[in-house]
């Protein structure tokens, strides 16, 4: 199966107390035991970067997330 995301499922697991979590959870679960493939835009990444870096991660935390 394959799917197009934004950078939702790579945003809410990591904002506590979210009620949506639990949905990109399942998301990055099925991609990572292969079930599902997403792609996004490389825009998308440059912005996941950009948001995770004013915050205060490393590139090698940001790594590990994506």
């Amino acid at each position: 199966m394959r799917t197009v995301a934004d950078t939702n499922p790579f945003h809410l697991p990591n904002l506590t107390g979210d009620e949506n979590a639990g949905h990109a959870y399942i998301i990055l679960e099925e991609a990572e035991k292969g079930r599902l493939k997403i792609s996004t835009s490389s825009m998308m990444i440059d912005d996941l970067v950009t948001t995770y870096r004013s915050q205060g991660y490393t590139i090698e935390q940001i790594i590990e997330i994506l």
